[in-house]
Parts: structure tokens; sequence; C-alpha cells
């Protein structure tokens, strides 16, 4: 499957870093195409990539990101894990309760990955 995209002029109006380390990016775009106005608006808050190209570049040189690996809906990769965690624990004959078992493991994960570097 080809990957969609949608290029616009636009300018980079604002960044800010944010709490959690994330960069908020700020875009002001000249007027669009009603198509086009509909395809971002649809593709409000959902994950994607986001592609600088400075004008004067190339813009039918980009390379396409690569595939974002698909979760199921609405689970991040640290609530997959969880989730297998407490249903490992569910199953198990474990004598504690899943938040003092749940910590062990992370920081044996921790651990584990510390000392290999």
């Amino acid at each position: 499957m080809k990957p969609t995209y949608t290029t616009i002029p636009a300018t980079i109006a604002r960044l800010q870093t944010m709490a959690d380390g994330a960069l908020r990016v700020v875009v002001d775009a000249q007027e669009v195409a009603d198509e086009v106005e509909a395809s971002l608006l649809a593709s409000r808050r959902l994950p994607g990539h986001f592609i600088w190209i400075p004008q004067g570049d190339p813009v039918d040189q980009v390379v396409d990101p690569p595939p974002q690996e698909k979760f199921p809906k609405g689970q991040s990769p640290s609530q997959r894990l969880r989730k297998a965690m407490f249903d490992y624990w569910e199953g198990a004959d474990l004598r504690c309760i899943f938040n003092t078992f749940y910590q062990k493991e992370i920081e044996a994960l921790i651990t584990y990955y510390k000392e290999k570097e």
C-alpha cells in the first residue's frame, strides 16, 4: 500500500518544548483547496509523521517515512505490557498484590537493560 500524504506551502510559526519532552510545532499554511482542507481536518488528532522541506529543496525527492507499527486501538505499548503482565499475574499463583508484582518486574527489566549498556 502506497503511503498517503498531503503537501501544502507553509511556515513554521512556533516551536514549543512540552513538559514531557515532546515538541509542539505550530504551522501557518497558505490557503489550500477545499479537498486538502477536508483531508487535514479529517486527520486531526491522528498520529502521523511531519516532514519539513525548506523552500528550494526538491519536494519530489522526499523519502516516505517508515510505516508505524499498528497497536490495538487506544493502547500504548506500555499499556499493552501492563495488561500482559496483569494477565500473567492473574493466571499464576503468586502471593502478592499486582502492584507489588508489577513494580518488581519493571525494576528487573530496567536493571536488565541498564546492565547491557
